[in-house]
């Protein structure tokens, strides 16, 4: 977590990991692409105005020589034991959960992996890989929030029981809407165009959630195929990747992985899975509630943009069922901003079946359990008695 302000004020870096032995930091200096590594605990001997400490399972530094515009990623040193949940690789960099800018791209590679992911064996992510993943990983930056330029935006402040949500997916909404100028179809520009906005108005849109818009990661396989995420779906920095015990080590899992994921208590070796994507945050612990509300908390406050969770219900999990009475439900109740995906109403009434045909995988990789009906007809049909 990068704190600076606009008063020029020294950088301070914070992460949680409660099982952690050491926090490294690494650094690439500007002009270069070369990092760094620097063990923050002998750190003092470069620059004595340091100052390292750790409280209550959180590390933090105090860097008074840096600035905006500084890049920077983690290393966490740890016991590699599986079993008990631990996950620690110094070898593999990390990106900081509260990271506000990324620089970079994800390049697929077999060191972002804790373990050898050839090996064949059923054990084989309890083997410790020693491989250095920094060439691989995109890197964090230090940003100065306190300068951010609204424009003097003012939210709509639409009551919630007049609010007619419209969901999209930014560049697809505009890319080929001939009523936009070329250069900015699929932009955010292109949802801003007064054709845009004429049209959101004229069905009686008073708000638009767009598909996830934060830095995001094409997955390994799709990459392989040459095909790319759409949906931005697998986010990273606010969001980890979405992955169980046998996904890369990119945040969350490498920084502390029995404190940021729900482990099976019989084998903490093993992810819970509630949300169908392979892993589930642990919301029992409330430094990963913190995030979740402090997520939401910085894009309505510095951007004026609420933000959303989907399979917000997966995070009322105090033990297995979903609670409400769950410290999750108290939160959010602060900072109501929760919401799923669902069809449109036409998709709903047209078809049993998925049709993702043009995902380059046989329509496989969604759920599908719909719970639609097709009327009797799959798709659209000009029968009036459906119609």
């Amino acid at each position: 977590m990068p704190y600076f302000n606009s008063k020029n004020e020294p950088i301070t870096l914070i992460v949680l990991s409660m099982s952690s032995q050491l926090y490294l930091l690494q650094l690439v200096k500007s002009g270069t692409e070369h990092a760094t590594c620097i063990n923050i605990a002998t750190y003092f001997n470069y620059s004595p105005n340091i100052l390292l400490e750790q409280t209550h399972h959180i590390w933090h530094v105090y860097l008074p020589d840096f600035e905006p515009g500084q890049i920077y990623a983690y290393r966490i040193d740890g016991r590699y034991d599986p079993c008990n949940g631990h996950r620690f690789n110094v070898n593999k960099l990390l990106i900081d959960p509260y990271t506000r800018a990324i620089i970079g791209t994800l390049e697929w590679d077999d060191s972002l992996f804790g373990y050898d992911i050839h090996d064949s064996s059923s054990g084989k992510d309890l083997k410790f890989n020693t491989v250095n993943s920094a060439a691989f990983m995109p890197k964090c930056v230090v940003i100065d929030s306190g300068n951010f330029n609204s424009g003097g935006d003012i939210p709509p402040n639409t009551p919630f029981h007049e609010t007619i949500i419209y969901e999209l997916h930014l560049k697809g909404f505009t890319k080929l809407n001939q009523k936009i100028p070329e250069e900015i179809r699929g932009t955010y520009a292109g949802i801003a165009h007064p054709k845009t906005i004429e049209y959101l108005k004229n069905i009686g849109i008073t708000a638009v959630e767009l598909m996830p818009v934060q830095h995001f990661i094409t997955d390994r396989y799709l990459k392989e195929r040459d095909l790319t995420n759409y949906w931005g779906s697998h986010t990273i920095g606010f969001f980890c990747i979405r992955c169980n015990e046998f996904g890369p080590s990119l945040s969350f899992k490498g920084i502390d992985n029995k404190s940021y994921y729900r482990l099976t208590e019989q084998d903490q070796r093993y992810c819970f899975d509630y949300t169908g994507t392979r892993n589930t945050l642990n919301c029992q612990l409330p430094y990963i509630l913190r995030l979740i509300m402090d997520s939401l908390r910085y894009w309505i406050c510095m951007s004026t943009v609420p933000g959303k969770f989907d399979l917000a219900a997966t995070l009322a999990r105090e033990l297995h069922a979903v609670d409400r009475l769950s410290a999750f439900f108290d939160i959010i109740h602060q900072d109501p901003a929760t919401a799923h995906d669902v069809f449109t109403l036409n998709d709903l009434v047209s078809y049993n079946e998925k049709h993702n045909e043009m995902n380059g995988e046989n329509s496989l990789g969604s759920e599908s359990r719909n719970r639609s009906w097709n009327c009797n007809v799959e798709g659209p049909t000009d029968d009036l008695n459906i119609n």
